[in-house]
């Protein structure tokens, strides 16, 4: 089969989704005839692939001229598009489809209306509720617009999660016929080039978004609990951390030496701090495209979190997992407090929860 690979990312770009594109490539290649074509000014030449590059500092008329061209060239004999999701190459995909007649399938692997109403400040919260309230100036909402004609014209979408999946079919209308599933376990795993110990109290944990009311619960579990662990530290990653009002809450619950913020970082330094931390908390309810549940289950990390369709399809609570409420911080501590005190309990959560990863995902 001859398979066009379109993608706005690719290494040495360091998003999630430019790694992906370069493995899925990788993999790709033995079995099929493939030839990538991204938006990049360089690219990293991976061996047996044909790749072709759009320079993606042009004008953005022009960009997406020459993206169409390129790719309505290259499927003259093509057999299937393949789309790593985002709107200036889903958009050119689908109109190449009319004059060819192949089909498009589309990795839906974020919402780039989303994204940009988070960057911009319009909204604070998850996909979900992004949604379900419409955020977003006339641009945003024209992107949505746009996302939705593509997605309903892709012959398959594919998402990384089921709640994904209910979203698409609920607010962008596409067909649950055309969806299909695929959890982004394996392609996460990281490795180091060093060991790491684990710190003992330490806990991990990742917010990508601006609203942290549940990261506000976190800090009052931790101050209930930093008198009977005296080690106990909370790092936090994200880069929507950088808040007076934040700062002064921390002192307010007086736990400026038991929390750490780490700000953005890369994949693999999360790697790293969940291999050196005794526990993950995720206190996302709704969904943020992250999948910081399942690296941290192939992490060896048991895993507290919000209840949410997301983490329920991962968890079952007090079977690979424990659940809270995204409210309850005396919940969230006892069950810190449990985790942190019972080394077996951990263990077998963590053993179950990869044995699922493995036979479910």
């Amino acid at each position: 089969m001859k398979i066009i690979l379109a993608t706005a990312l690719y290494p040495p770009e360091i998003e999630t989704l430019s790694f992906y594109s370069q493995a899925i490539a990788q993999q790709l290649k033995s079995e099929h005839e493939l030839t990538v074509l991204a938006y990049a000014t360089h690219f990293e030449k991976t061996a047996g692939i044909n790749i072709i590059a759009v320079n993606k500092r042009q004008p953005i008329f022009f960009r997406l001229l020459g993206f169409s061209w390129q790719l309505f060239k290259l499927s003259r004999k093509a057999d299937l598009i393949y789309v790593q999701n985002s709107l200036a190459v889903s958009l050119p995909a689908v109109v190449v489809k009319f004059f060819r007649r192949i089909p498009v399938v589309i990795n839906f692997a974020e919402d780039e209306a989303w994204k940009r109403s988070l960057a911009l400040g319009i909204n604070k919260t998850s996909l979900d509720n992004f949604l379900a309230k419409s955020h977003g100036n006339r641009k945003i909402k024209l992107i949505m617009a746009l996302q939705s004609w593509t997605l309903r014209r892709a012959a398959r979408v594919q998402v990384g999660s089921q709640t994904l999946a209910n979203l698409m079919v609920k607010y962008y209308k596409v067909s649950q016929k055309n969806i299909v599933i695929n959890y982004p376990v394996e392609l996460e795993h990281e490795s180091l080039p060093f060991a790491v110990s684990k710190k003992e109290q330490q806990l991990f944990t990742n917010f990508c978004l601006p609203d942290w009311t549940a990261l506000d619960t976190l800090m009052q579990a931790i101050a209930l609990l930093k008198t009977k662990f005296l080690n106990l530290k909370l790092v936090v990653a994200g880069d929507f951390l950088a808040n007076d009002k934040l700062h002064e809450r921390i002192k307010e619950l007086s736990i400026v030496d038991n929390i750490y913020f780490l700000g953005r970082i890369s994949q693999v330094e999360k790697w790293y701090w969940r291999k050196a931390s005794e526990l993950y908390v995720s206190g996302l309810a709704g969904f943020d495209f992250s999948h910081d549940i399942t690296q941290s289950i192939l992490a060896e990390l048991p895993v507290v979190a919000t209840r949410g369709d997301y983490a329920r399809e991962i968890i079952t609570d007090k079977q690979n997992g424990l659940l809270t409420n995204i409210s309850d911080s005396q919940d969230l501590a006892d069950k810190i407090e449990t985790l942190l005190n019972d080394k077996t309990l951990a263990k077998e959560l963590v053993s179950k929860a990869k044995t699922g990863l493995e036979e479910n995902f």
